[in-house]
């Protein structure tokens, strides 16, 4: 990873360097070698994990002390200096130098959770919440980078058991965001109608093709009109259940996501109970919440074959070159 470049190991102290295999601490981000890991079986800083320690490279301002930290004004969880949420509860970090080194004063007689911990009791402080028994540091954990989107979207959706939230990137790339989400079923059933509404598009544009071709120095061919005319119905009807389906994934990706995420967890905890917060429990949430992305670009790899293997097709059958096949093709 280049962004530990030149820092060194929190275990052996040898400097990174960017072909290193790089593994990072998912309680406290320390970063190790990856055969230094292996070789401590946990974290080099797991002594300080109790008390919420989070590393910082050597010579940042934070880690100076923990006064340089960003301290969450709700649960009091120290962050890293430039995060923007808590990496506890997803609130706003305050962004002031001041409102940094110290968070407002709790209201006279409300609870304050000591620094480092995640309070989840009954008081009266409503970012400190749980869905079905699972906290928000669980949540945190599992998700990783960008937990602090779905910590409030998750909370919005457990709060309303009929709601549901917009996610843009699963309206733009669909059953590939669900893939990479791990939501497997979901994308594969999506990514197969998506192809089936475009199947009469590429049947009615090798029709097409057929008129075109000897303009574009190919062979002549007879056309079907009855199969234009009904590939042209039903590539308007696919493209407009396409079209639907991508919306219907914007509004219900996040919901279908926090059942997976709760799943998961309580699967989890089954298998390792989380009874004393233990290292390996929440090791286990940070390596189980991991995006797929090898799932996404062999789909990708996949979808690109066949088109290509398509247009070879019509290549071959009209004798067009490739290079107007592929300037004229609509997607």
């Amino acid at each position: 990873m280049k962004r530990y470049t030149g820092i060194p190991c929190v275990h052996c102290q040898e400097k990174f360097e960017d072909r290193d295999d790089v593994v990072v601490c998912p309680i406290c981000g320390a970063p190790h070698h990856r055969h230094c890991y292996q070789e401590l079986g946990q974290c080099a800083l797991e002594e300080k994990h109790a008390s919420g320690e989070i590393w910082h490279p050597p010579g940042s301002a934070a880690a100076s002390g923990r006064g340089e930290q960003a301290v969450c004004p709700n649960c009091r969880a120290p962050n890293p200096r430039t995060s923007q949420y808590c990496q506890m509860c997803g609130t706003k970090l305050h962004t002031s130098h001041q409102e940094r080194r110290d968070p407002p004063p709790a209201a006279e007689g409300a609870f304050t959770p000591p620094p480092g911990k995640v309070y989840t009791g009954n008081v009266d402080n409503t970012d400190q919440w749980e869905i079905q028994g699972v906290t928000a540091r669980e949540i945190s954990t599992y998700i990783g980078n960008n937990s602090h989107y779905f910590l409030r979207q998750f909370r919005s959706l457990g709060m309303n058991a009929g709601g549901w939230s917009w996610n843009w990137p699963a309206f733009f790339f669909g059953p590939f965001y669900l893939l990479y989400r791990k939501l497997y079923l979901l994308g594969v059933c999506a990514l197969v109608i998506h192809i089936l509404c475009h199947i009469p598009l590429g049947i009615l544009m090798f029709e097409v093709f057929k008129t075109e071709a000897p303009a574009l120095g190919g062979i002549a061919l007879p056309i079907n009109q009855e199969l234009v005319n009904l590939m042209g119905h039903l590539s308007r009807i696919g493209q407009a259940i396409s079209y639907t389906l991508m919306g219907i994934q914007a509004l219900f990706t996040n919901r279908f996501f926090l059942q997976k995420v709760l799943a998961d967890i309580q699967r989890i905890r089954q298998q390792m109970p989380p009874s004393s917060g233990s290292r390996e429990y929440f090791t286990r949430l940070y390596f189980a919440g991991r995006p797929n992305r090898l799932i996404v670009i062999s789909t990708s790899f996949l979808i690109f074959s066949l088109m290509s293997i398509y247009l070879r097709f019509i290549q071959d059958t009209l004798q067009i070159p490739l290079v107007f096949i592929q300037l004229f093709w609509p997607f």
